[in-house]
C-alpha cells in the first residue's frame, strides 16, 4: 500500500511539473511574439520557447542556450510562420510533388523526429518515385545530429 501511495505522489508531482511546463510554454507562445509591452517578459518567454524548441530537435537533449534578442528574433519568426500555417495550404507538397517527381532525391529522416514525424517522409517517398528514403534510427529532427549530418553529406556527394 505504501508503494502505491509513493507512486501516486510521484505521479501527482510529475503531473504538476508537466502542468507547470505546459503553462510556461503557453506563456512563451503568447509572449514570444514580442508584442507584450513588457520587454523583459517577452525576452523571458522567448528564451523558454527557444529551450523548448531545442529540446524537440535532437534525440539526446543538447543544451544550446539562446536568450535575449536572438531568442526573441527566432520566436517572432517561428510564431509568424505557425500562425500562418507556414504559408502553405494543407497537403500542398503532396498535391504538387508531380512537378518534381522526376528529379532524383534522397529523403533523410530521423526515426524520432517529433517536428516532422517519419510518417510524413514515408508519405512523400510513396509518391516521389525517384526518391529513396533513409531512416536514421538514432536521430530526431536536427541536421546537426551526427548520423543525420553524415547522411546529408553522403547524399550530396552522390549527386555531385
Amino acid at each position: 500500500l505504501a508503494d502505491r501511495d509513493d507512486l501516486y505522489a510521484a505521479l501527482r508531482q510529475e503531473n504538476a511539473s508537466w502542468r507547470k511546463s505546459a503553462q510556461d510554454l503557453e506563456s512563451a507562445r503568447l509572449g514570444a511574439s514580442g508584442n507584450l509591452k513588457d520587454k523583459t517578459t517577452s525576452l523571458k518567454a522567448a528564451s523558454v520557447w527557444a529551450e523548448y524548441e531545442n529540446s524537440c530537435s535532437t534525440l539526446g537533449y543538447v543544451e544550446r542556450p539562446i536568450s535575449g534578442e536572438n531568442a526573441l528574433a527566432i520566436a517572432k519568426i517561428e510564431s509568424h510562420y505557425f500562425v500562418n500555417n507556414c504559408f502553405i495550404n494543407d497537403n500542398f507538397i503532396k498535391e504538387n510533388i508531380k512537378k518534381i517527381v522526376n528529379i532524383p532525391a534522397i529523403i533523410i529522416q530521423g526515426r524520432h523526429d517529433v517536428i516532422c514525424p517519419p510518417f510524413s517522409a514515408f508519405d512523400i517517398a510513396k509518391i516521389w518515385r525517384t526518391a529513396s528514403i533513409e531512416i536514421i534510427d538514432d536521430a530526431g529532427h536536427s541536421a546537426f545530429e551526427e548520423q543525420v549530418a553524415r547522411k546529408l553529406i553522403n547524399a550530396l556527394y552522390m549527386f555531385k
